[in-house]
């Protein structure tokens, strides 16, 4: 993702999806200080890191919220909006960015329950460098696209990626009746689902309602252009 706030809001969905499905996926039931303190503030924030120096010193960091096209809008139309709230296509562009770490990572979790697969199976590192891989890719293109003409675009390597979440989801899903019990959304307490449903209510009433193409952003005062070699 090249993005330290992309990053940040990723770690801490996945906490929460943790907490919402740990009835479910019994692993996941850890105490309030092993998920916000060592895996958030420790765990995640080093990774964070390390891979943003690395990124820094031998690639280029993504600017997903602050990003200019190069058909940028004309520098008279002035306004104080974020660039990625001036297009609705960039804003669910970012919400895509951000939305499918944290559904791999789940999936992940997911196989390993249906399949019985142990922790400390090679399989599980086969089957994220199988997605990992792709993504080195995918998302470098769907940046380039959005950089270059603000548009969304799923390259091959995007589609790759894509075919292979959804069939991994397919699998955990058709799976998940022989593992869980027939009772095992049940179990997930009416708050969690309800704070959910109103989340994704806000999301979808935000990107609808929202005036996206009224806000033109001047190139330049809230982003810097950025290249994808």
């Amino acid at each position: 993702m090249r993005n330290r706030g992309v990053l940040w809001i990723q770690s801490i969905m996945f906490e929460l999806i943790e907490e919402s499905v740990k009835s479910v996926l019994p692993n996941f039931n850890e105490c309030w200080w092993d998920r916000w303190l060592l895996d958030v503030l420790v765990c995640n924030f080093v990774g964070m890191e390390i891979g943003l120096f690395l990124v820094n010193r031998f690639a280029e960091p993504f600017n997903w919220f602050m990003l200019t096209p190069a058909k940028a809008n004309p520098p008279h139309e002035e306004s104080h909006v974020p660039s990625f709230l001036t297009s609705r296509e960039h804003f669910l562009t970012v919400c895509f960015v951000i939305g499918i770490g944290p559904l791999v990572d789940l999936i992940n979790f997911l196989l390993k329950a249906v399949l019985f697969i142990p922790a400390e199976s090679p399989l599980v590192v086969y089957n994220l460098l199988l997605v990992g891989l792709p993504s080195l890719v995918g998302i470098p293109e769907i940046y380039a696209t959005l950089s270059e003409s603000g548009h969304f675009r799923i390259g091959r390597q995007g589609v790759v990626l894509l075919y292979i979440v959804l069939m991994e989801l397919a699998l955990s899903w058709k799976l998940s009746s022989d593992t869980f019990p027939a009772d095992g959304l049940q179990t997930i307490p009416v708050v969690t689902g309800v704070l959910w449903t109103l989340a994704f209510l806000l999301l979808v009433g935000f990107t609808v309602i929202f005036p996206f193409g009224r806000s033109k952003l001047v190139p330049g005062s809230f982003a810097t252009k950025s290249k994808v070699s």
